[in-house]
């Protein structure tokens, strides 16, 4: 008897409708930059990286909301 591996059976989650959303989306001719699942092929922007600097340099880091800040996800 041969065993299957279990990890097919994995019910949907979150970021799968997003990457769903993102791709139509892109279907419709918006650029898109995924960063919804797996590890992008380029570096983060600049401006993304001085933002993450100094706000590690600040000191206010820590847990946040699950689905993140509001304000970032509004932009």
């Amino acid at each position: 008897m041969i065993k299957c591996s279990q990890r097919g059976n994995v019910e949907p989650f979150r970021v799968m409708d997003v990457m769903q959303a993102a791709n139509n989306l892109e279907q419709a001719g918006h650029t898109i930059v995924h960063m919804e699942v797996g590890q992008p092929s380029t570096s983060a922007p600049e401006k993304a990286l001085q933002e993450l600097k100094d706000s590690l340099l600040s000191d206010s880091y820590g847990y946040g909301q699950a689905t993140g800040l509001l304000s970032l996800r509004e932009r």
